[in-house]
């Protein structure tokens, strides 16, 4: 505020927002700075400022552009298989949103130990992100979209259970196994007639159903080509044609 035969001025900044006007005395030739939040954005706000000497008035409008701060993404849940066979490839589904419309980048993590990041998405169009599991159990995949401005929002998370094997792959017993597989009735159940002693390195079947847990092993229900019906543990079997 300067004025060249006055000392003492009068000054009052309207922000032309409904708020209450500031008003105050200032020396001539002092600066002073002001703070105002405004609610609304409007590229084209003006406020007033005026100043007076008793004598004299000045004013001047300058106009401002009024943005909303950066806001943060949102994101959708997770969607896709979840019963998956180890060494297939898979996709799993994810839409994160960014207010603004900026792209966005994307962080999935596998829950295996690896994760994948994809950059520069499209704002609210959904994204499918691909995985192969090497071992079978079960994993929890999450998702974590990101803004321009390293905001950050996270899916929920979203189990999978990676099997070894699935209905109507085509096993054989393992090599280690020389003395006969257990096939049992029920998951970790009785054996049915004991160690059949055909049911050995070599010996084929089909999977019927499964898998079942049960007995801190993974059960299969196998249709054995040259014996019998019955569930055996997927340690010691192996895909085959």
């Amino acid at each position: 505020f300067n004025d060249l035969d006055s000392t003492s001025l009068t000054y009052t900044i309207d922000w032309r927002d409904g708020s209450a006007p500031v008003t105050g005395t200032v020396v001539s030739g002092q600066t002073l700075t002001f703070s105002h939040t405004y609610m609304t954005v409007n590229r084209y706000q003006s406020l007033l400022a005026t100043v007076s000497d008793g004598r004299n008035t000045e004013t001047a409008s300058p106009f401002i552009n009024v943005t909303q701060p950066n806001q943060p993404p949102t994101i959708g849940a997770v969607s896709g298989p979840v019963d998956v066979k180890t060494a297939t490839t898979r996709t799993w589904y994810i839409t994160g949103t960014d207010p603004e419309g900026v792209a966005v980048t994307y962080t999935f993590n596998w829950g295996d130990g690896t994760n994948n990041v994809y950059s520069n998405k499209t704002s609210g169009v959904s994204f499918g992100a691909s995985h192969i599991y090497a071992q079978s159990g079960t994993f929890t995949i999450t998702v974590t979209v990101a803004d321009n401005g390293a905001l950050t929002a996270a899916s929920g998370p979203y189990s999978v259970r990676v099997n070894k094997f699935a209905v109507n792959d085509r096993v054989e017993v393992l090599s280690t196994v020389t003395g006969g597989l257990a096939v049992r009735s029920t998951p970790n159940g009785t054996w049915i007639g004991g160690v059949n002693p055909l049911n050995k390195y070599g010996s084929k079947g089909t999977i019927l159903e499964g898998p079942v847990v049960a007995g801190g092993y993974t059960w299969w229900r196998v249709a054995w080509d040259a014996t019998m019906t019955g569930w055996s543990a997927e340690d010691w079997l192996v895909k085959t044609n």
